[in-house]
């Protein structure tokens, strides 16, 4: 062979495709495949080769896994990854978690981050997801990344590491530790297939994301569909929301029409606590900066009750279980800022709550300590937020006192 192909594209630095120039009686062009001979000890057959010779299997090339060369990268509309959210799984300095799914024969699932959006080799890292299956059989994937770097503006996509089939780029803002933040809050999406409550609700997180360019995250009050259990709620919203979704961190928490068996955490990745039960969603909490945000569960329900019997005289939202955790983490949480232990904490004492609401269609707000809506409750005093859909009346639910910081 007159040229080495492998060796010509990389000296000519094209991500082109390449079609035989000069290239000698012994290669052939199928498709927009270039097969060569391997007089030169280089496998045209395997991945590493390409990748060695710094091949860009990220825009450029992907991996056909039947004839076993790179192909001029293309993705089928329906191979891509769908339904991608990006959660806290614990700090949010330092951890992200990743949810998607994705209709291909996966090889290697798993998502790419950087701070470079061109995802340089040396300067990428790659984390294996978990795939799992979903109520209705589809397969639907999860990954946890750890070690972030606080204050850094990171890049991902997600996807099948070994193919190439990659979604769109998403970002997202590591917390620093130190400065004044804000946030969106937002309820009741409640999308419901083939309705038109996804495209309201898809063009209300756009516009608030355009009216608050500097959110770090949103946080979701519940009811983010209309029935979990009928996925093309999730498809409907989560379609037409994903440029938007791509483009920030999510914090939701589990309304009654979210409290499907497990339809809550197979489209959110979420760091579950206290050996709870998370059929019916997810409690947990997270530290952004100096305010400490508590996300409540009120579909679990007490002694064995759960959404499905609101109607009841004598339901209570919380169970004794989530409710001691409730009050040992709030608790905590003032011990720390009082203590001074956590100087992320310190700046509650000056902090003063500030809410602007956001001229749209739908029901949401931009807050740095204290946002409401008609059928969320969050509060933030003392460096504490508590977050869930607010039930009807819930005198069990510690809500730390305002005023005074203590």
């Amino acid at each position: 062979m007159k040229h080495n192909l492998i060796r010509q594209a990389l000296q000519a630095a094209t991500t082109a495709a390449v079609v035989g120039e000069e290239s000698g009686d012994d290669t052939e062009v199928i498709g927009n495949v270039v097969v060569g001979d391997d007089s030169d000890g280089l496998d045209e057959h395997l991945k590493s080769t390409y990748a060695g010779l710094r091949w860009d299997f990220i825009d450029a090339w992907m991996w056909d896994l039947v004839t076993q060369l790179p192909r001029v990268k293309y993705v089928a509309p329906e191979e891509m990854p769908n339904r991608i959210t990006a959660t806290f799984h614990g700090d949010p300095g330092t951890r992200r978690a990743f949810t998607w799914y994705q209709d291909i024969a996966m090889v290697e699932p798993g998502a790419i981050l950087s701070t470079d959006p061109s995802f340089p080799e040396d300067a990428t890292l790659t984390v294996e997801a978990e795939a799992s299956t979903s109520n209705e059989g589809e397969a639907f994937y999860r990954v946890v990344v750890t070690g972030l770097t606080p204050g850094l503006t990171y890049y991902y996509r997600v996807g099948d590491t070994f193919t190439g089939k990659w979604s769109d780029t998403g970002t997202f803002e590591t917390a620093d530790g130190e400065d004044d933040f804000s946030f969106i809050t937002i309820t009741d999406t409640q999308a419901r297939g083939g309705a038109s409550e996804a495209v309201v609700s898809a063009n209300t997180i756009a516009e608030a994301l355009r009216t608050a360019p500097d959110a770090e995250f949103i946080v979701h009050g519940g009811d983010v569909v209309q029935t979990s259990e009928e996925e093309n709620d999730w498809i409907e919203l989560f379609g037409y929301a994903q440029e938007s979704l791509l483009a920030t961190t999510i914090a939701p928490v589990s309304g009654n029409h979210d409290a499907g068996t497990d339809e809550f955490t197979q489209h959110f990745a979420l760091r579950a606590v206290n050996g709870q039960d998370t059929t019916t969603g997810v409690y947990y909490s997270y530290d952004y900066n100096d305010a400490h945000f508590v996300m409540l569960n009120t579909n679990e329900g007490r002694d064995g009750h759960n959404a499905t019997d609101m109607s009841d005289q004598d339901y209570e939202p919380i169970s004794d279980a989530q409710l001691a955790w409730i009050e040992e983490d709030v608790e905590q949480a003032r011990l720390a800022a009082r203590s001074g232990s956590s100087s992320r904490r310190t700046r509650a004492r000056t902090r003063r709550a500030r809410t602007r609401r956001i001229p749209t269609s739908s029901r949401s707000a931009i807050g740095s300590c204290r946002s409401s809506t008609s059928s969320t409750s969050t509060s933030c005093c003392r460096g504490t937020t508590t977050t869930g859909p607010a039930p009807k009346s819930s005198p069990r639910i510690p809500i730390p006192p305002c005023g005074r910081s203590g």
